[in-house]
C-alpha cells in the first residue's frame, strides 16, 4: 500500500497580480478515496478562509474566493495583497495527512518596477542598478518565506524594499 504525500506547487504569474495558482503535484495512494480536501488559507489581512480544493488538478485562488470581493463578473476580480498567505492543505483524515505552503505575494511591486523600468531612457544607468537589486530582494523575500520558513526575516527585507520601492515611484520615475 502507497502512502499518500501531499505536494503543491505555486505558480507565480506576474501578469495580472489577481490570483495565486498552486498545482497538486501529490502522489495518492490509489487504495484510498480522497475526501474532505480543504485548505484553510491565513491571509496577510488577518482573516483565515475555510476552503476546498481539487486534487490532482490545478487550484487557483482569487479575490472572490479568499473573501475579499464577491463579484460575478470575472474582469472585477481585484489584484490580491502583498504579503505573506499560509495555505494549509489536507484531506481526510486532515489530522494526518497536510501540508502547509507559505506564499509571500509580491505581484504588486514587481509590476511597480516594471512599471518604473519602462519609463527609463539608456541614460539612467544608476537607477535600473538599483532597481535590478530591488527585484532580487523581492525574490530574496520570497526564498526567506517560501523555502527558509523564515517569515521574520522576509517580513523585514520586504517592508525595506516596499520603501526603496516608494521612494522611487515619488521621484516622479513611474507612468503611473
Amino acid at each position: 500500500m502507497t502512502n499518500t504525500e501531499l505536494n503543491f506547487i505555486a505558480v507565480n504569474n506576474y501578469k495580472t497580480c489577481k490570483s495565486i495558482v498552486f498545482i497538486d503535484a501529490s502522489d495518492y495512494n490509489p487504495d484510498v478515496e480522497i475526501t474532505q480536501a480543504k485548505v484553510i488559507v491565513d491571509t496577510p489581512m488577518g482573516y483565515s478562509c475555510d476552503l476546498s480544493f481539487y486534487p490532482k488538478k490545478i487550484n487557483k485562488f482569487n479575490s472572490n474566493s479568499l473573501k475579499i470581493t464577491n463579484v460575478t463578473n470575472t474582469n472585477q476580480l481585484t489584484s490580491l495583497p502583498s504579503g505573506l498567505y499560509k495555505f494549509n492543505f489536507s484531506i481526510c483524515p486532515n489530522e494526518q495527512i497536510k501540508q502547509t505552503v507559505n506564499y509571500f505575494n509580491v505581484c504588486i511591486e514587481l509590476k511597480q518596477l516594471a512599471d518604473i523600468v519602462c519609463c527609463l531612457n539608456e541614460s539612467e544607468e544608476k537607477e535600473l542598478t538599483h532597481i535590478k537589486k530591488l527585484i532580487e530582494n523581492l525574490h530574496y523575500v520570497k526564498t526567506y518565506a517560501e523555502i527558509c520558513n523564515d517569515v521574520k526575516k522576509a517580513k523585514k527585507l520586504y517592508d525595506y524594499t516596499v520603501k526603496e520601492i516608494n521612494r522611487l515611484s515619488k521621484a516622479g520615475c513611474g507612468c503611473y
